[in-house]
């Protein structure tokens, strides 16, 4: 499943409650379709984060110093970049690589 990530709500600016509740809620049945990973944006923080059976790739950033990330959310990080292999047939991802573009 693809995101863009401002779906999730996080708590005093850690998404990952939200984001554990969220995609929870969409595998039992809040989205008809199943799905084992989901891709997002949106924090500019680059994460790989098991939620049982499933995946969550939060994709970095090409650029994470701008004013907004610095006054409103505190946060400041280097640019990166997942680089997935996934099977074609399956559609899982098979190798995974941090990419850092600094």
């Amino acid at each position: 499943m693809l995101i863009h990530g401002d779906q999730i709500r996080g708590s005093m600016g850690f998404p990952w409650y939200g984001l554990g509740k969220k995609v929870h809620a969409w595998a039992s049945g809040g989205l008809p379709d199943t799905f084992d990973d989901v891709f997002m944006g949106h924090y500019h923080q680059m994460a790989c984060v098991p939620l049982n059976h499933r995946t969550v790739w939060a994709n970095g950033s090409t650029e994470s110093t701008n004013t907004f990330a610095q006054e409103t959310l505190a946060a400041q990080s280097s640019p990166a970049q997942w680089l997935l292999f996934v099977d074609p047939v399956a559609g899982t991802v098979e190798s995974a690589y941090p990419v850092r573009l600094a």
